[in-house]
């Protein structure tokens, strides 16, 4: 954290955290605590902020209680047969790439029209699927296509916050789904 002081009034807090150490909801509701705090301590009030029924701890404890075991061994035993004979994704290349990988990545943004928008939600409500079902849907459809393969495996980060307890609670809790798709 830094406070950037700009002029006698004029100041910004720049926070800066790993995405191994927080996720999107925890971002806002440190922000909206911070905030909360600024205004409690610039009016000369105490904190406003109740005492988590929680901490991280507890939950990182809850964790390593339910994976350890049989109930770990039997997730993992699962999920090898999902993925058992699973062929890594071939797409096809623009150009010939370089020997040593730079990891050099690029942006696009590409901005639908309001109407194909609303007309792509409607054709996933449908299906009975969220936007972000139907999204993915395209981009594996993508993959597929392009690779020439119809088994194809993406990961999706999830919440994993499956406990009232947690949903006011910072930390990390995102999770990887992997998604396999023939």
């Amino acid at each position: 954290a830094r406070l950037v002081r700009f002029g006698p009034e004029e100041h910004s807090l720049m926070l800066v955290l790993h995405h191994a150490v927080t996720d999107r909801l925890s971002l806002l509701l440190m922000t909206g605590e911070i905030m909360q705090l600024y205004d409690a301590f610039d009016a000369g009030r105490p904190s406003p902020l109740a005492e988590p029924p929680v901490q991280y701890g507890d939950y990182a404890l809850w964790e390593r209680r339910r994976l350890k075991g049989p109930r770990v061994e039997a997730l993992l035993a699962y999920w090898r047969r999902q993925l058992a004979a699973l062929e890594p994704l071939e797409l096809p290349l623009d150009r010939p790439r370089p020997a040593v990988q730079k990891f050099a990545g690029a942006t696009e943004t590409i901005v639908l029209p309001s109407a194909a928008l609303e007309s792509f939600d409607r054709i996933a409500r449908r299906s009975g699927a969220t936007r972000f079902m139907a999204l993915l849907t395209v981009f594996v459809a993508v993959l597929q296509r392009y690779g020439g393969q119809t088994d194809v495996v993406v990961g999706t980060p999830v919440t994993n916050r499956n406990d009232p307890a947690l949903e006011r609670l910072v930390g990390f809790f995102l999770n990887t789904l992997v998604l396999r798709v023939d």
